[in-house]
């Protein structure tokens, strides 16, 4: 008796609460794991990239300190409700250097809480393990690299985007649970932190919140919009002035050409995406639609629920495609800001939590090709590094699938496996027809986009020797559930150990970087405790961004400020002058540079030529330099510096030098 009742707890209750703690356990941990990494070397970081927290509360606090600096744009970080966050701790006393890293523990597990909820409220029915699975994958952010705006994930410094990214997760899980005015809540919360990705999540959650609009009282939608209207147009209107939208008194013509040469992100087209880049970009992302594509109606349960998301991404889709023929033929800066083609990041992040889910599935039950391509493709985003989801696996998985339909009769997914075999071919097919890709070439490691590395396929045997073990199991009629849970648990094992291994990648700081950092952070120091509060300096002008950071420091700008920055968000005519002028001053003609294919790599050589003649510049002329604009001290390399200068040396570190100019 009592042993039946020690075996009814145990398969009742006992086990699935150890499943949970284990997935939950597991996620928590990795969260803490990769906040540690991420943090160790912030203040290092943040000390040569600069728009850190810290410098946004300077400006708060101390705004006499900054009477002489040159605009960074960093004013921007005023519309975002996380920063006002900062500029309330720093007006308590609280050290906001202290701050950041536990701020990055804390934006890492707010996302990876995030993701997992919003797995559960879509799948389920899938084990915990899988929801597991899917927030270390979305933490870990590599298989979100392929995002057409190049934000890329895994970007922890304590800012605000993993915030946003954690609200809108939370609120699409609330969605689809019903909770629609705590949904409301969170989606306009979203709004507060980043419009644009609160956005797109709205409009992912509009065909679904339409199918189910009849299931909810009426007075419950009416309060949710109150609720949404509230917060998010009270803030929008409070916040984001006409300017911050408009080009202003900057000529059209101006403002775009000089964005699209410094902009990473706005112009996919023109930076490579689709061509030089296409392996790490599109032909990944087309990959892992096709396969969402394919999965969705296995594991999605409800008809609402399915039609609501295949809707959905498919206005991402259209977004996306709208987003990438903005920037290339628009001539409208308001609506090239907007950069609608980042809608491809939530379109990715729904895509991979299907694919998750129905190639998990396939691991630990389908038959010996297909879970050895399913564990190929699922921790491709780790082993296949930079390019996730190899097209021929794909292709390979799909068309076996659409073979076994058809012997099977269901022609439902025999049409959405040939679909997406037959898109990615076409799109192959054309890439192979204009000579973007060299066939020979890319039959190998070179070329991980398309055949995978060879650890990838490596991944697959070792699936595959899994798949013959489970055969076996079964053979011998064990129970099926026991080796189910082994399965997915090491698929769990294995992923960790990835996903750890990328973090460690990720977060290492070369030694020789540490030092240069480590020394620029030095000379901030200094400068705070050493020079007037009104000071201002002149650094080296291709550091980018950092100065103001720990010194509290007017500086007199650097070249992404002068020409990109400064004005890019609020389109000030005032900066964008004041910018071109300081930029003048180096004797530079920029057309040839504007010229150059793709822009960013004419930005490249301007910078490392802009280097090059401020390095070579004599005393005399930044003496003159110093009388125009009142430069009290100058920051330059070592390395780079090619003469001796006329001035007192008022600190010196093994990396940089600090000249006396004016004071």
């Amino acid at each position: 008796m009592e042993l039946n009742k020690l075996t009814s707890i145990y398969a009742g209750n006992l086990y699935p609460r150890i499943w949970v703690g284990v997935a939950w356990g597991a996620l928590l941990a990795y969260c803490l794991f990769s906040g540690m990494k991420y943090s160790e070397n912030i203040l290092l970081l943040q000390a040569l990239g600069g728009w850190s927290p810290m410098d946004w509360v300077a400006h708060q606090l101390l705004p006499d300190n900054f009477n002489l600096d040159f605009p960074s744009g960093i004013a921007a970080y005023r519309m975002s409700l996380v920063m006002q966050m900062y500029a309330l701790l720093g007006n308590l006393g609280v050290n906001v250097e202290a701050v950041v890293p536990w701020a990055i523990h804390f934006e890492i597990v707010f996302l990876g809480i995030g993701a997992a909820l919003l797995f559960r409220s879509v799948v389920p029915q899938a084990p915990h393990v899988v929801m597991a699975i899917f927030a270390v994958l979305v933490v870990e952010g590599s298989a979100r690299n392929m995002e057409l705006a190049r934000f890329g994930g895994a970007f922890y410094q304590g800012l605000y985007y993993n915030i946003a990214d954690g609200l809108r997760l939370l609120g699409l899980a609330a969605i689809f649970r019903g909770r629609i005015t705590i949904a409301a809540l969170l989606l306009a919360l979203g709004f507060t932190v980043h419009p644009v990705m609160a956005g797109m999540a709205c409009l992912f959650a509009a065909p679904y919140i339409v199918l189910s609009f009849r299931k909810v009282v009426f007075r419950r939608w009416l309060r949710a919009g109150a609720v949404f209207l509230g917060v998010a147009g009270g803030w929008v209107l409070l916040n984001i002035q006409s300017a911050e939208v408009v080009v202003g008194g900057i000529p059209a013509d101006e403002w775009l050409g000089l964005v699209r040469m410094f902009t990473y992100h706005w112009f996919p087209v023109d930076i490579g995406v689709f061509t030089r880049f296409h392996e790490r970009y599109i032909l990944p992302l087309l990959c892992l639609v096709s396969l969402a594509a394919f999965y969705l109606p296995r594991v999605v349960a409800g008809r609402a629920e399915r039609l609501g998301i295949a809707w959905g991404m498919c206005l991402l889709v259209i977004l996306t495609c709208a987003g990438v023929l903005i920037s290339e033929y628009s001539s409208e800066p308001f609506l090239v800001k907007l950069a609608l083609h980042r809608a491809s990041d939530m379109l990715i992040l729904v895509s991979l939590l299907i694919v998750v889910a129905g190639l998990t599935e396939e691991v630990v039950s389908g038959q010996f090709i297909e879970a050895a391509l399913a564990g190929a493709l699922l921790l491709s985003p780790l082993v296949n590094v930079p390019a996730p989801f190899p097209v021929v696996a794909t292709m390979a998985f799909l068309g076996i699938h659409a073979v076994r339909a058809y012997v099977n009769g269901e022609g439902a997914r025999v049409l959405l496996a040939l679909g997406g075999v037959a898109v990615l071919f076409l799109v192959v097919y054309v890439y192979f027809l204009y000579g973007v890709p060299k066939i020979l070439a890319y039959l190998g490691s070179t070329t991980p986009g398309y055949f995978g590395l060879p650890l990838n396929w490596e991944v697959a045997f070792v699936f595959l020797l899994a798949g013959m073990v489970r055969w076996v199991w079964g053979r011998v009629m064990l129970p099926q559930g026991v080796m189910r849970s082994a399965l997915t648990l090491t698929l769990l094992g294995v992923l960790l150990y990835f996903s750890v291994a990328s973090v460690e990648r990720k977060s290492f700081m070369p030694n020789e970087s540490k030092v240069l950092a480590s020394d620029y952070l030095a000379v901030q120091r200094w400068a705070h405790v050493n020079t007037e509060p009104s000071s201002l300096f002149m650094v080296d002008p291709t550091i980018y961004y950092g100065w103001r950071d720990f010194s509290q420091r007017s500086s007199l700008g650097n070249l992404r400020e002068w020409l990109h920055t400064s004005w890019l968000y609020d389109s000030r005519p005032a900066a964008y002058q004041e910018g071109i002028k300081r930029f003048r001053e180096f004797g530079i003609d920029i057309e040839p540079y504007r010229k150059i294919r793709p822009s960013i790599d004419g930005y490249h050589r301007l910078s490392d030529d802009l280097r090059r003649i401020f390095y070579l510049k004599d005393s005399d002329w930044f003496e003159q330099l110093s009388q125009r604009y009142g430069i009290g001290y100058l920051v330059l390399q070592k390395k780079f510096a090619t003469r001796e200068l006329q001035f007192d040396k008022a600190f010196e570190n093994p990396n940089f030098v600090v000249y006396r100019l004016g004071e």
